[in-house]
């Protein structure tokens, strides 16, 4: 009997075993590496491994400052480093402040030698002030001493105002002399001896114009003392049919000081008040027994207040008044009066 087996089937066909002959395992051992693929092989293998070295560096780097900045933030704020960053950060600001006090210092000390100096101009200026005032009253007094004398070397002259301009140059002094006799009489009037007469030397007006003044310079003063008084008895004075007035010949500064008190000269009058003018140059009035003398511009705040008006607005007719108004007084008072402050504040100063 023969041993059980398997069953293999007749038609499928047994696998064949390699056969590894001793002709291919020697030239499997023996087989040599080709030059050219395993240099490549080689440099591909040293790039790889110089990109990770790299790559592993960098990794390595940013741990590194990743756990620094950890640490950093991590650790806590020491006193000294929060000093050091404070003195750093306001260094500049310190040096800064320090120049500014030292300017502030230097700036306080020039007040102060000006408020030294000031003090020492201030009684200068003051006697200065008082000088000039001193020199100005001095000055009014000589123009009106000047305008007195001028006014007396024209005290015997008369000024004839409305005779027509057809009398001629030479009828004037035989004019005159009928004009004197119409207020003294005939009689009178041929004792009064003329030294000279003319016109107001300045150019013929027109026909339309006013006639200019005759000036008749009589030899005596007694005749022209009485002229005047009958000229201011007889309220109208003709002659040839013109209206004649007659007036004293003064002198140029005295009309213009006249025109001046003009506003006050005509209120006396519409209030019935006499009043007579002065030489030197003045007016005085009285008023209910008190007499009120004017002489320079400050004395019409009396005259005012003796007339119980309203005071006028009167421009000044002394003669300096054209050469410059005198020096405003100094306000003393408000100098002083901040100069102690300023003392203080500089002191702080020097003390900073």
């Amino acid at each position: 009997m023969g041993k059980i087996g398997r069953c293999v089937p007749k038609d499928k066909p047994e696998p064949k075993k390699p056969d590894h002959s001793t002709s291919d395992m020697e030239k499997f051992l023996h087989k040599k590496p080709a030059t050219g693929s395993l240099a490549a092989a080689k440099m591909v293998l040293e790039d790889q491994e110089g990109w990770s070295q790299h790559a592993e560096e960098e990794d390595g780097s940013t741990i590194d400052s990743a756990e620094g900045q950890a640490d950093s933030i991590a650790a806590p704020i020491s006193r000294h480093f929060l000093q050091q960053a404070l003195t750093e950060a306001l260094s500049p600001l310190i040096q800064e402040l320090k120049e500014i006090k030292a300017d502030i210092r230097q700036i306080g000390h020039r007040v102060e030698t000006l408020e030294h100096n000031q003090a020492a101009i201030l009684p200068y200026i003051k006697a200065v002030s008082d000088n000039t005032a001193a020199f100005i009253d001095s000055l009014d007094n000589a123009y009106t001493m000047l305008e007195d004398q001028e006014n007396r070397s024209r005290r015997k002259n008369l000024r004839i105002r409305g005779l027509s301009e057809n009398v001629a140059a030479e009828a004037l002094a035989d004019t005159a002399i009928a004009i004197f006799g119409s207020l003294l009489g005939p009689d009178r009037a041929e004792e009064v001896q003329i030294e000279r007469i003319h016109r107001a030397l300045r150019p013929r007006p027109k026909d339309s114009e006013n006639p200019r003044d005759v000036i008749c310079g009589l030899l005596r003063y007694v005749d022209t003392a009485a002229i005047m008084t009958a000229a201011r008895n007889k309220k109208e004075i003709t002659f040839e049919g013109a209206n004649i007035s007659l007036y004293q010949d003064l002198a140029p500064s005295t009309l213009n000081k006249r025109r001046a008190l003009r506003p006050l000269t005509d209120h006396l009058r519409y209030a019935k008040v006499p009043y007579k003018w002065l030489f030197p140059f003045g007016l005085t009035f009285a008023v209910g027994g008190r007499r009120c003398v004017i002489r320079i511009p400050s004395d019409l705040q009396a005259a005012w207040e003796l007339l119980q008006t309203t005071p006028l607005d009167i421009p000044s007719w002394l003669p300096s008044a054209g050469l410059g108004s005198p020096l405003p007084e100094l306000p003393e008072v408000q100098r002083w009066s901040l100069a102690p402050q300023r003392k203080k504040t500089a002191s702080k100063l020097r003390d900073t």
